[in-house]
């Protein structure tokens, strides 16, 4: 039995590569036109294989195991029980794609059940050739092989994109672009005249800058009508990587 469980291992292993590098160079075709770099590659691999290989060796084996000791008690003859076998993995594979619902998966699951069971039938056919330990390490190694030479034909990942200087007009913008208290004040530096009430109102926006792309950005508001006038002001600090509030003060405006 112990041979048996180290055979669908190495079935296991080969449909799991299989599947995880098969998908990316499928994508990759004119017709898909997809594009993978090296680092996006292995990634796909390292994160595709942790699900795929638990899940082929589970699932998989056991169907495999059931038709391989199940279906010889219904027919014997060689030839349509091989065929029968194999029509039955492709047909549980498959199954397993509508099992979880995901339809386009059908083609690719039934492709790979089907590599599981060409590869268990091989191993079969070698248990007593005295070649078999070099085809089982040739099975082993081949997977790593082209592995290396996939990822060795792809492009390199691309270099990070340099990174613009963050200025006064970035720190803005910044602050202006979202619902904050500076909502209705100039977008850019300088001032603007509206009336609000019959008051005469002054917004005024400006930008100071703190440090190396670090920038204070200030709104002041002033009013009047008659004898009645006053001030208010709120500011906010800003860099690249977010902003604060700094502060804020003055009198209450006699308006909405």
């Amino acid at each position: 039995m112990l041979h048996v469980f180290g055979r669908k291992v190495l079935s296991t292993y080969i449909a799991a590569f299989a599947l995880v590098v098969g998908i990316p160079l499928i994508s990759m075709l004119p017709v898909f036109g997809e594009v993978y770099q090296i680092d996006k590659f292995l990634s796909w691999i390292s994160i595709s294989g942790l699900v795929a290989f638990p899940v082929i060796l589970i699932y998989g084996s056991l169907i495999s195991v059931a038709l391989e000791f199940g279906l010889p008690k219904l027919m014997t003859k060689r030839w349509p029980l091989i065929i029968t076998q194999g029509i039955g993995h492709v047909v549980f594979g498959a199954l397993f794609a509508l099992l979880i619902d995901v339809n386009w998966f059908i083609y690719v699951t039934a492709a790979t059940s089907f590599v599981y069971f060409l590869i268990d039938q091989l191993l079969i056919r070698i248990e007593t050739n005295r070649h078999r330990k070099k085809v089982w390490l040739a099975l082993v190694i081949s997977p790593i092989v082209i592995t290396i030479v996939t990822a060795a034909l792809l492009p390199p990942p691309a270099p990070p994109a340099a990174l613009l200087p963050f200025t006064k007009v970035n720190a803005l913008a910044y602050v202006t672009a979202e619902d904050r208290p500076g909502d209705g004040y100039p977008n850019y530096v300088g001032e603007t005249i509206i009336e609000i009430d019959g008051y005469s109102v002054t917004r005024v926006t400006r930008v100071s800058e703190l440090g190396e792309e670090k920038y204070e950005v200030l709104f002041i508001e002033r009013w009047n009508k008659g004898e009645s006038d006053g001030e208010r002001w709120f500011s906010y600090v800003v860099s690249r990587y977010g902003l604060e509030a700094k502060g804020s003060g003055g009198d209450t405006a006699p308006f909405s």
